[in-house]
């Protein structure tokens, strides 16, 4: 639990690029959310991974990862200064 924090609108990680990303806390680095990590294709396009995960299954490496069309939205409404709380309702399903 805290409060969202500074915003990044880029930054690089595990060898991919995430978008408009906040700070939620420090865990051995620091703990975000953010849209999800992407690569560039062949064309210069975005090449987004793990979008089938969402809400699904666990699958970063602790970050709170959204859609790249949420992380824009979450961007425009300036989420700074917003408590929040996350939690994992669905931690023994997942195990």
């Amino acid at each position: 639990s805290g409060e969202v924090g500074v915003y990044v609108e880029t930054f690089f990680a595990f060898g991919t690029q995430q978008d408009h990303a906040w700070y939620l806390y420090q865990s051995a680095g620091g703990i975000y959310i953010h849209g999800l990590p992407y690569t560039y294709d062949e064309q210069g396009e975005k090449a987004y991974q793990d979008r089938d995960a969402l809400g699904v299954r666990p699958a970063s490496h602790g970050c709170v990862r959204i859609a790249p069309e949420d992380a824009l939205w979450l961007k425009d409404w300036n989420p700074i200064g917003v408590p929040f709380t996350v939690s994992d309702p669905y931690l023994d399903e997942w195990r």
